[in-house]
């Protein structure tokens, strides 16, 4: 199996979204032991009434005499389980005809479950799951439920979300998903998020295919009216249907079997989590698609400030402009746009190079609070070290930035170009734990420095990075 992240730190949402991955078995779109899960499913959250005894385990649609409204006028109780029509009735926004053809019969109406984080956890965000099936059908609850179970103890809220399969078609299906997102977005208060951006989705076999179908089709404002002229937009269409970030679970973006690897159409993709086996049939598929969005890299400009303006101009882009003065020259940071990544370092005058720059930085900063830091020190700062000052050095200087209130991601990487031929992933701890000498590839520490400030998963991080070889089975 390879796992296979998609702009590294950006994508911490995703990456737990699939914590239970290995939990997952082969075939779990639709197939295998359904009652296998009662257990977890049972112990699935510590919340108050109705408790999990009563979750359909071999399928994820729930009762209709369960659902307690429709997501654009019921009240939202954040801390117990809630499922919710997306729909008004009669409303969904649609192309197809129901004629009792297909899994879905006539009168079928797609919904959202709510599943709260655990009690006394602090919220961090907002997953959507989506169960495969092949759009032939819902898989049961061996995907979606225990990953929520695992997420909820991490202190996100899961929705599961029921939507339409055969006779309907995917685009029906990605209405319902984007209308979820939307109803999640409208309430980002109510379930206390840090923010309308802390929302990520994550889906198996189908579901990966429904959430990248979302994503590219679905997202901002896009009306359900493109789909269905006669569909009448209501107040919750007018909220953004983004998302952060997305896991795909043996699958991408796409139809069914069949990548999208048209580099226009990916272009605009969020941070995207594989998992998928080197024996999946679309291995190859898979592997282009995301060399692909690995190329495509972002639409960054680069404002560099050096000791060396050639030196810097020759590592750096034709187009970076380049300015040489000190780093602690607060005027000459004066032209910093949208973030910072802080490589500072140097052989001598440890304080000045290590540390000094910070309070300099964060004055030029005082008057624009949103700018995002990386900060780069290193391994092993955490206690002192009289044989390496400069670690000393290093760890004052992260103390600024914490307290600072700018979002910041501070990354220690482990030893430069020690990695192994084969370490070609990234790899992230967090509590300074590791000792010897593990290598990281100086790719990967500018990865995550700039995708730290391309995410909302990555503020207010302390992580280690090094390199590791790709886990494949």
């Amino acid at each position: 199996m390879t796992r296979r992240v998609f702009t590294g730190l950006g994508a911490l949402a995703a990456v737990q979204a699939v914590a239970t991955c290995s939990e997952s078995r082969a075939g779990s779109s639709g197939t295998g032991n359904r009652n296998a899960a009662a257990p977890e499913v049972r112990d699935l959250v510590r919340m108050s009434p109705p408790s999990f005894d009563g979750v359909d385990l071999g399928h994820v649609s729930p009762d209709p005499s369960e659902v307690e409204g429709t997501v654009a006028t019921a009240t939202v109780n954040p801390w117990r389980r809630q499922c919710l029509f997306l729909w008004e009735e009669g409303k969904a926004p649609a192309t197809t005809t129901p004629n009792g053809s297909g899994y879905d019969p006539v009168g079928f109406r797609p919904t959202v479950t709510s599943l709260p984080t655990a009690a006394s956890t602090a919220v961090k965000g907002a997953v959507l799951l989506c169960a495969g099936g092949a759009f032939a059908l819902r898989g049961d609850n061996s995907d979606c439920y225990p990953t929520a179970r695992r997420l909820s103890a991490l202190g996100y809220h899961c929705f599961v979300v029921d939507y339409r399969v055969r006779p309907y078609t995917q685009a029906e299906a990605g209405c319902d998903l984007a209308r979820a997102i939307r109803f999640v977005r409208a309430h980002t208060a109510d379930y206390g998020l840090p923010s309308a951006e802390h929302i990520a989705l994550g889906g198996y076999s189908a579901g990966g295919i429904l959430c990248g179908e979302t994503i590219l089709n679905w997202s901002g404002t896009t009306s359900p009216a493109r789909l269905d002229s006669s569909y009448v937009p209501d107040n919750l269409d007018t909220v953004s249907a983004n998302a952060a970030a997305t896991a795909m679970i043996y699958s991408s973006y796409g139809r069914l079997s069949v990548a999208e690897l048209n580099p226009d159409r990916l272009s605009g993709v969020v941070p995207t989590y594989y998992c998928y086996g080197t024996k999946d049939p679309f291995y190859d598929q898979f592997e282009k698609q995301v060399e692909i969005l690995a190329g495509l890299g972002g639409a960054l400009s680069a404002h560099a400030q050096s000791r060396s303006a050639a030196r810097a101009a020759a590592l750096l882009p034709a187009d970076a402009e380049v300015v040489e003065a000190s780093p602690t020259d607060a005027a000459s940071l004066a032209r910093i746009v949208d973030g910072v990544v802080l490589t500072h370092g140097g052989d001598d005058d440890l304080e000045n190079h290590y540390y000094a720059v910070l309070p300099a930085l964060l004055e030029v900063l005082e008057s624009r609070p949103q700018t995002h830091i990386s900060l780069m020190t290193s391994m092993y700062v955490s206690t002192p070290n009289r044989e390496q000052p400069e670690w000393d050095w290093k760890r004052l200087a992260e103390r600024p930035l914490r307290v600072s209130g700018h979002p910041y991601t501070i990354v220690r990487p482990g030893w430069f170009d020690y990695q192994g031929p084969g370490d070609t992933q990234i790899d992230l701890k967090q509590g300074d734990r590791i000792g010897g000498r593990p290598g990281v590839d100086r790719h990967h520490i500018a990865q995550v420095l700039i995708e730290a400030a391309l995410s909302p998963s990555g503020e207010h991080r302390t992580v280690e990075v090094f390199s590791k070889p790709a886990l494949r089975v």
